[in-house]
């Protein structure tokens, strides 16, 4: 059986009316125009990408930005950080602080007990160093004080005549037994052994080797057992416990806080301590805004003071005093010091028996009267109790401690300011009128009434200030607060009237007189300084060795890091992207000019050559690109719109400049959105214009074929479909985004996220039957602009490739359904082939060589084959200004 050969079915055409010669001479005479048109729009379109790169706002940003700032003591501090960092370091606030100086923040950390609990997470977990900065005074030994003072009472009537023997022939008679009451953990020493992992055997022979080997020696190992049943019985059940807490809590953190908490409510110890330089060195960031890609907030803010722990000057050479010191001394001295009377021999477990509890408060007291280097007591710290035979008793004085609120600031002043402090000190002191005639040659802060210590005239005008340690009174010369220009010169600095401090004024009057006053009753030296450097008035009395910390000066430094996000980043990233999009559309815009140019150049001597170039000059080059790579171009367009927008009303979320520059400025992270940013410049207008084209692409690119053909009435569409919604959408988008801002509920939506959901559920509407009033309103604009819609044959089978019509000038417009196309709006559609077209005829099997409609062959010889149509077309297609086509159908 043969098969019967294919037959080639044409589909009929009503003869079509022929247009009015005057609209062919007017057409024709617009032919040089649309050139001209052209050649500009195809330049126009291959300069795409230049457009993108400067029509989009680039933010070529870091992600962070870091500035450190050298810390001196008087620099301010703002509020919001200090307000995280106290109360992660366990200090209690009714209220955010303020601003306020770094030497105040210093004494709160370093100085003052203000911690509570948290002070445990700064403990060192190498428990090989001996002293730290968290190390208390030494209260008592033992953690239970009534074994330890009914120990020590029974031991010390033997040396209420002849005093304690201690180094060689010297006698101490002046001790401070162990506290029982107003004690804190870390001044009890059995408690800081157990919180720093540090038993007996480590403790002997801690940073300063001892004689005693424990871990060697039998004996040592003996008296070792022996000092622990006489001064630490609880120091092995607690470090057990130590160790199980580490074994079952999921941090040492959580481990130590549990230990401290069971050792202070089980003792009566109070769970306050100084904070420490670990909790002031501790990093804090601050995060704020929406959630971002890394499912964190979007803006951090990281504050980290960074430096020295300079605590360490105070425990230089052989340590200092304190609950870690003291009670070792017995180790020390039972080693070296202690012969057995009976056996003339050493014997360190007998002396540990007799001498343990005794020795550390005799060799505590001692340094009553001696200063040797960083070994020395405050005198003012102490106040003596009583006299038990030739013994003298002493006591730590009891000092409260007012809460941060309490504190009570001083006015600030300036360097004029403080010339006038000292006039208005004597003008008090001796009640007589203010005299500015007086030169002033020394203020001598005078504690302890060690008047002896001031430099009276030879001070050159300067600030002394004086203190006892050890019995023995000191001098130093104010270094901190002078040649600075923004002092607290306020009365209420010397605290008159409150304290047992005095002043000494040495000036001369303008006679020549040299005057000296004393002012009694005021506040203590360190005090006065303080207030004068940091404005806080006097309310507590500081120790000596702060004197020491504030010379050698802060040694620390605020690093502060802004992060505001990945919106720079992500609206980088978009731009680029739709940049690389058009430079794709600008390799597209020349592929297509070129194969569009070979295959004009190739039917040159077989076709109306004019019309064709009349209908690819009439062509709207853009339109064609886009409805050829639809899926690629909308998503070029849609991304460089956002792109656009985002750009256009300044949506972002940053931190305050100034909190990056200016330590003393709270970091604060806004969000903003600029509702008419898009109306806000000349520029932004430009910008606007010319997205308004991309608005338009994206919904209605592909609804309104041949459009583009008729200029006026193209761009009447683009201003009425393209830049008046976008002018009025782009405002309420803006609206929603600034609404949105205040809905704690979306921060977990990203910003740029948010706006593109917002624009696609727009877009969305504007491809909605909702907004078919408008679009026909819009119809009948277009129609008295001069095009209007033309019916395409129901038979036709462009009409399933374009719709029901197309869009045509009015003077072109016929009332019958056409069957024949212009070539212009069938550029547009990417379905058509150009190479199949060929005397008026899209061949939709391809072009036939003779009447063959299935005979494929190379294009070249098809068309040389062709030497007549296969139909004859109307002789009105022949006189258009266009080039018109219909369908041949196999």
């Amino acid at each position: 059986m043969t098969s019967s050969p294919p037959v080639c079915r044409v589909v009929p055409m009503e003869h079509a009316s022929y247009i009015n010669i005057h609209v062919i001479n007017a057409m024709q005479s617009r032919r040089q125009i649309l050139r001209l048109v052209f050649f500009v729009s195809c330049i126009w379109n291959l300069a795409a990408p230049l457009k993108a790169w400067v029509l989009t706002q680039y933010g070529f940003l870091p992600t962070d930005n870091t500035n450190t700032f050298s810390l001196e003591w008087n620099t301010m501090i703002n509020g919001r950080f200090l307000t995280a960092l106290y109360i992660a370091a366990g200090i209690s606030l009714r209220k955010p602080l303020n601003q306020t100086r770094y030497i105040n923040v210093f004494i709160d950390f370093m100085i003052t007990p203000r911690s509570v609990t948290k002070w445990v997470h700064g403990l060192d977990t190498d428990n090989s160093l001996f002293q730290i900065d968290l190390d208390g005074n030494p209260m008592r030994s033992s953690l239970n004080g009534n074994f330890e003072i009914a120990q020590f009472k029974r031991e010390v009537v033997k040396y209420n005549q002849s005093g304690f023997q201690l180094w060689g022939t010297e006698r101490i008679f002046n001790f401070i037994p162990p506290a029982t009451s107003n004690v804190s953990l870390v001044e009890v020493t059995e408690a800081l052994l157990c919180l720093r992992n540090i038993s007996l055997e480590v403790y002997v022979n801690c940073q300063f080797p001892s004689p005693l080997k424990p871990y060697t020696n039998e004996a040592d190992e003996k008296a070792m057992e022996i000092w622990r049943n006489v001064l630490f019985p609880n120091l092995t059940q607690c470090l057990s416990r130590r160790a199980y807490l580490l074994k079952t809590t999921p941090s040492i953190n959580e481990a130590l806080t549990t230990l401290a908490t069971e050792l202070a409510s089980t003792f009566n110890l109070s769970l306050t301590n100084i904070a420490g330089h670990r909790w002031l060195y501790t990093p804090y960031t601050f995060q704020d805004g929406f959630i971002d890609l890394t499912g964190q907030p979007s803006g951090s803010f990281l504050y980290s003071i960074t430096g020295r722990d300079t605590t360490l000057i105070t425990r230089a050479a052989s340590s200092s005093l304190d609950a870690i010191t003291v009670p070792r001394e017995a180790a020390w001295w039972c080693a070296y010091q202690y012969i057995d009377p009976l056996t003339n021999t050493r014997n360190v477990s007998k002396c540990f028996q007799e001498y343990a509890v005794a020795l550390p408060r005799f060799f505590l007291g001692k340094y009553l009267t001696v200063n040797a280097g960083n070994r020395y007591n405050d005198n003012d710290a102490f106040e003596r109790v009583e006299s038990i035979g030739q013994l003298s008793s002493y006591k730590y004085k009891t000092r409260g401690i007012p809460t941060i609120e309490e504190i009570e600031y001083v006015q600030p002043g300036n360097w004029s300011l403080w010339f006038t402090l000292y006039e208005q000190l004597i003008a008090a002191t001796l009640g007589t009128p203010l005299v500015k005639t007086n030169a002033l040659e020394e203020m001598c802060l005078v504690g302890d009434n060690c008047f002896s210590s001031c430099m009276n005239e030879s001070a050159s005008g300067g600030t002394t200030l004086t203190f006892m340690r050890g019995g023995m009174c000191m001098t130093s010369i104010d270094t901190v607060s002078h040649g600075l220009l923004d002092l607290y010169p306020d009365m209420k600095c010397f605290g008159l009237g409150t304290g047992t401090s005095n002043i000494q004024l040495t000036y001369l009057a303008q006679n020549g007189t040299r005057i000296k006053i004393v002012v009694n009753n005021t506040a203590s030296p360190l005090a006065i300084l303080t207030c004068f450097v940091g404005g806080r008035a006097p309310q507590i009395d500081l120790p000596s060795y702060l004197m020491d910390m504030l010379v050698q000066g802060p040694q620390a430094a605020l690093v502060i890091t802004r992060g505001n996000g990945s919106e720079g980043i992500i609206l980088n990233f978009i731009a680029l992207v739709a940049l690389v999009g058009y430079l794709y559309y600008f390799g597209r815009t020349v592929l297509y000019l070129y194969s569009t140019t070979h295959w004009v150049l190739q039917r040159k001597k077989y076709e109306n050559i004019s019309q064709l170039l009349y209908s690819i000059v009439n062509c709207n080059i853009s339109s064609v690109i886009w409805c050829h790579h639809k899926t690629s171009m909308q998503l070029v367009g849609f991304l460089s719109f956002i792109a656009w927008h985002l750009g256009a009303m300044q949506s972002q979320c940053t931190w305050n400049a100034n909190a990056l520059n200016d330590t003393s400025k709270d970091p604060v992270y806004t969000c903003n959105v600029n509702v008419f940013g898009h109306l806000g410049s000349f520029l932004e207008i430009a910008r606007l214009f010319s997205y308004s084209w991309v608005f338009y692409a994206l919904n209605f690119m592909g609804k309104m074929p041949g459009i583009s053909t008729y200029v006026p009435g193209y761009i009447l569409a683009i201003v009425l479909l393209g830049l008046l919604p976008l002018i009025v959408l782009a405002v309420l988008v803006g609206l929603i985004c600034q609404l949105r801002l205040q809905i704690p509920l979306l921060t977990w939506v990203h910003n740029q996220f948010f706006l593109v959901l917002v624009w696609l559920m727009f877009f969305k509407l504007m491809q909605s039957r909702f907004l078919k009033p408008y679009v026909n309103f819009v119809e009948r604009c277009l129609a008295h602009a001069g095009v209007q819609k033309q019916r395409i044959r129901r038979k036709s089978p462009f009409r399933a490739l374009i719709g029901e019509y197309y869009w045509t000038e009015t003077c072109l417009h016929r009332e019958k359904d056409m069957m024949y196309l212009p070539l212009s709006v069938l550029m547009e559609i990417p379905s058509i082939k150009l190479s199949n077209i060929v005397h008026h005829m899209y061949y939709t099997c391809g072009i036939p060589v003779e009447d063959d409609c299935d005979a494929e062959a190379d294009l070249r010889d098809e068309i040389s084959a062709m030497k007549k149509p296969v139909l004859d077309t109307p002789k009105w297609v022949d006189y258009q200004v266009e080039y018109y086509v219909r369908v041949y159908e196999c």
